[in-house]
């Protein structure tokens, strides 16, 4: 196996930090600045997942009163009919 030269390495340990999340554009001069700005990316994310789960809750349960309002209307006709027939 060949050695590589070391220049190979100092290239590449000198060249700007990229970041492995949207926009791939974004570049850093040190870790920390990196690090950083990952996780503020990871906070937000994490932020948006939280909404689309409250909304998607909130979706959930006004559905659920949907449907249980339709059976208890679904009830009280039955209950109505019920009432006409006995009075006949």
């Amino acid at each position: 196996m060949q050695k590589k030269s070391p220049s190979i390495y100092e290239s590449l340990l000198k060249s700007d930090l990229k970041s492995p999340y949207p926009p791939y554009l974004k570049t850093f001069k040190n870790l920390p600045e990196l690090k950083k700005w990952i996780q503020e990316e990871w906070e937000k994310r994490g932020r948006e997942a939280k909404k689309v789960l409250k909304e998607k809750e909130k979706e959930g349960n006004e559905k659920k009163r949907i449907v249980e309002e339709s059976d208890s209307n679904d009830e009280n006709e039955k209950g109505k009919r019920k009432e006409k027939k006995q009075k006949v």
